[in-house]
């Protein structure tokens, strides 16, 4: 069974926002806004790489007013390379995850401060 993997973004001084994905082809689905300024928006998801896109109604000056604008998330760690820079959410085991490295050697101390080199 498919777990809910949840996309947030943080947009306080705005009244509506939507997520349009390769999960929902590409139509918008709008997000809730809670009480603190983060729209959310929450679903099933298989394992795998998914792309998406947020779109918020500007309340910019450089934007003509009530313009939908589309974002790429600033808080995602994969973005496409093609023209789209859509983000990539990585889902494994029904969670979202930021990359499969595997953390070796962390249980080596650093050497003293005063005896590092520092390059500019």
């Amino acid at each position: 069974m498919e777990k809910s993997v949840r996309f947030s973004l943080f947009a306080p001084h705005n009244s509506e926002a939507s997520l349009s994905a390769d999960f929902t082809d590409w139509e918008k689905r709008p997000m809730a806004k809670d009480d603190e300024g983060w729209f959310h928006f929450e679903t099933p998801l298989p394992d795998g790489d998914h792309a998406y896109k947020f779109h918020v109604r500007s309340k910019s000056w450089f934007v003509e007013a009530d313009t939908w604008v589309d974002i790429t998330d600033p808080r995602a760690t994969r973005v496409s390379d093609d023209h789209t820079q859509n983000a990539i959410a990585r889902v494994k085991n029904g969670e979202r995850i930021v990359d499969d490295y595997a953390w070796r050697h962390d249980d080596k101390p650093l050497p003293p401060d005063n005896t590092l080199v520092i390059y500019e």
